[in-house]
C-alpha cells in the first residue's frame, strides 16, 4: 500500500506481517508485526523493530518484506538487506539508477514500472527481462502491487489498463486478460484519470486500484476501483459520501478489500467532516459487498492491512511536534468468522 508523495509512505506485507513506515524525512521504521502464521509478534526476538537511515535517498515509494526493504526515489532504487531481529545487525544497502515509476520485489527479483516496459531485474539492477507495453493501446505501467502470496503482481498503466500477472517462474504469465477503468462519467475527453495505486489479492484474481479523477477547472476526485478476473472487468466501488485514502487486500481472505477513507467535506457537519474509517468488503464475481466499518481514531494515524480478523495500523506519537509514526497497533474485525 502507497501514499501520497506529499504524506510519509507507509508499506505492509501481509504474507511476512512485516510494516515499514517513514518516521522522518531520510528515516524509515521497519517492524515485525506478526508471524508468518498469523500469530501476534508479542516475543522481543519476534517483534524486532528498527530504523533504517536512508540517507540523501527522499522516498516517493516503499515496498517492504521479511528479508528486504526498497525505496524509489523517480532517480534511484534502494534495496537494504534486513536483520533477522534487532541485534544490532548492520542493516546492507545496495542501490542503482533507476526512473522506475513503482516497484515490487519478489523472492531475489525486482519489478520496475519504467518507461513502457516492466522490467524484471535482479537485486543490483541488472536486468533479466522486460515486458513492453504499448504506450498508444495499452499505456505506460505506473503503479505495481505484489500480493501477500508472493506470487501475483498487479499492474496499471496510465491508460488504465489493469493486468494481473502470475511471477512465480522466470517469465512473468498473465493470468486473465486486460481489463480497463470503467469510467461511465469521461465527459468528451474532459476528464483525466491519474492511477495512484494498486493492490493485488492473495490468490491473483482480483485487483483494486486507487486513482484522481480530474476534470478540467474542477477539483480532484478520489475513486477506487475493483477488478474480479472472472467478470473481465474493473468496476467503480460506490463508497457512498466517503472518498477512499488507501487500500489493501487481506494477507489470507483473498476476497476481503479494505480501504481508508474520510468523509466528503460538504457531506457532514464541520464538526466530524474529516471523520476517517476502514471499510471492508467483500469483493466477487456477484459484486462489491460492503462486510463493515471501523472508525480511525487517534494515536491512530494511518490503516496499514487486514490479516482477517485484524486490521493493522500505524499510531503517532501524539508528543512528537512531527507528528511521526512510533509503531502499530490492531484491531478486530467485528462479524467475522475466523
Amino acid at each position: 500500500m502507497i501514499l501520497n508523495e506529499e504524506e510519509f509512505v507507509r508499506a505492509f506485507h501481509g504474507g511476512d506481517g512485516v510494516a515499514a513506515t517513514q518516521i522522518a524525512a531520510h528515516e524509515i521504521r521497519v517492524e515485525r508485526v506478526t508471524r508468518r502464521n498469523g500469530g501476534s509478534a508479542n516475543d522481543d526476538d519476534d517483534r524486532a523493530s528498527f530504523v533504517v537511515d536512508t540517507g540523501a535517498h527522499r522516498a516517493k515509494g516503499v515496498t517492504v518484506n521479511a528479508r528486504r526493504l526498497v525505496i524509489w526515489t523517480g532517480k534511484d532504487v534502494c534495496v537494504y538487506e534486513l536483520p533477522s531481529r534487532d541485534n544490532g545487525e548492520r542493516v546492507g544497502r545496495s542501490s542503482f539508477p533507476s526512473r522506475a515509476r513503482s516497484v515490487a520485489a519478489f523472492r531475489d527479483s525486482l519489478f520496475l514500472a519504467q518507461d513502457d516496459l516492466l522490467l524484471v531485474t535482479d537485486l543490483r539492477g541488472v536486468r533479466r527481462l522486460s515486458v513492453p507495453f504499448s504506450p498508444d493501446r495499452e499505456g505506460r505501467p505506473v503503479a505495481l502491487g505484489a500480493s501477500a502470496s508472493d506470487r501475483f503482481l498487479a499492474v496499471a498503466t496510465d491508460l488504465g489498463v489493469v493486468r494481473l500477472y502470475d511471477v512465480a517462474r522466470r517469465d512473468p504469465r498473465p493470468v486473465a486478460a486486460d481489463a480497463r477503468l470503467d469510467d461511465d462519467d469521461d465527459d468528451d475527453g474532459a476528464t483525466t484519470v491519474v492511477v495512484r495505486s494498486i493492490a493485488c489479492a492473495a490468490d491473483g484474481a482480483r485487483a483494486s486500484i486507487l486513482v484522481d479523477r480530474r476534470t478540467v477547472g474542477g477539483p480532484s476526485d478520489a475513486r477506487l476501483y475493483a477488478h474480479d478476473a472472472v467478470r473481465g472487468d474493473a468496476r467503480l466501488v460506490d463508497l457512498g459520501n466517503r472518498i477512499p485514502v488507501s487500500h489493501a487486500w487481506d494477507a489470507t481472505e483473498p476476497r476481503l478489500l479494505s480501504c481508508e477513507t474520510r468523509r466528503r467535506a460538504d457531506a457532514t457537519s464541520d464538526a466530524d467532516a474529516h471523520m476517517r474509517e476502514v471499510t471492508t468488503m467483500f469483493v466477487t464475481a456477484d459484486g462489491v459487498f460492503v462486510q463493515d466499518a471501523t472508525e480511525i481514531r487517534a494515536p491512530v494515524s494511518a490503516y496499514l492491512v487486514s490479516r482477517a480478523p485484524k486490521l493493522f495500523f500505524a499510531v503517532r506519537d501524539e508528543d512528537d511536534d512531527d507528528g511521526a509514526d512510533v509503531g502499530t497497533t490492531h484491531a478486530l474485525l467485528r462479524h467475522f468468522d475466523e
